[in-house]
């Protein structure tokens, strides 16, 4: 048989000692953990990079697109512009004058019919 005999501060050390390795061992964990996330950070960075070096590659192609699209635009609507205007000036304002002197034809000539009938009684 196998008599041990540990003393308070040999069971204190024993207890400091397991939890010295408990504490490295999730200190490792932990310290692997952010390891892998600066990792994921520094690619994520590297990403962004490239993707604002393409864009400002870019700018200016995408700055004159932009401004032809601008001028076709602009073109468009001035062309709409005299289109309406055209139509205003060349067929309602005539077909407006033609419907107001065929109103007041009929108005003239019911009035004409309604004088004479009025006369013949």
């Amino acid at each position: 048989m196998l008599n041990l005999s540990i003393t308070w501060w040999e069971l204190a050390l024993i207890i400091i000692a397991i939890v010295v390795v408990v504490c490295a061992y999730f200190l490792i964990k932990f310290l692997k953990s952010v390891m892998q996330t600066l990792t994921n950070i520094n690619n994520l960075i590297v990403d962004n990079k490239r993707s604002v070096e393409n864009i400002l590659d870019n700018v200016d192609d995408i700055t004159k697109d932009t401004s032809k699209i601008t001028d076709k635009a602009d073109t468009i609507a001035n062309e709409v512009t005299g289109t309406v205007s055209a139509v205003k000036s060349d067929v309602v304002s005539p077909l407006i004058q033609s419907a107001a002197t065929i109103v007041k034809l009929v108005t003239t000539s019911t009035q004409r019919r309604s004088h004479n009938s009025t006369d013949n009684q």
